[in-house]
């Protein structure tokens, strides 16, 4: 439980806020049929745009790797967008998408090891990736 507090205090209330209106709309979606996407479709965006042009705030410090890091999430959260919207072959970007994912994790977990950077932005990002790809596959799961 130390481990999500940990990386709960990387993450601002607002994309916490972002990431369960996110969740409860998936969850909606596929568990009592709701149509309406609008929400989903407003706060995927919204949380794009706070990973990608606004990550230096929202991913915190060290730039050099929360830039490129809040561009590959937006494009997670793209490829989220396109599923819900069950747009035709949607499926390769997000195997691409997911093979960044493997190499950001492996990335950060040697960082983690190093003591490079601190264990609550480390923390934080697993939180993030975790977030995306669970997602990710709940809707390729049951996009059909």
């Amino acid at each position: 439980m130390s481990y999500f507090n940990t990386a709960a205090k990387g993450v601002k209330i607002v994309e916490k806020g972002m990431m369960i209106i996110i969740l409860v709309s998936v969850a909606f979606k596929y568990t009592v049929d709701y149509n309406a996407e609008v929400d989903l479709v407003v706060a995927g965006f919204l949380l794009g745009l706070f990973y990608f042009p606004f990550g230096f705030y929202f991913l915190g410090r060290p730039l050099i790797t929360s830039i490129p890091f809040g561009f590959v999430y937006a494009l997670g959260i793209g490829a989220l967008l396109l599923g819900v919207l069950k747009v035709h072959n949607y499926q390769y970007p997000l195997f691409t998408i997911f093979l960044v994912f493997l190499g950001i994790t492996i990335f950060l977990y040697s960082k983690l090891k190093s003591g490079a950077y601190t264990i609550e932005y480390i923390y934080a990002q697993f939180f993030r990736l975790i977030f995306i790809t669970v997602l990710n596959l709940v809707v390729l799961i049951f996009r059909f």
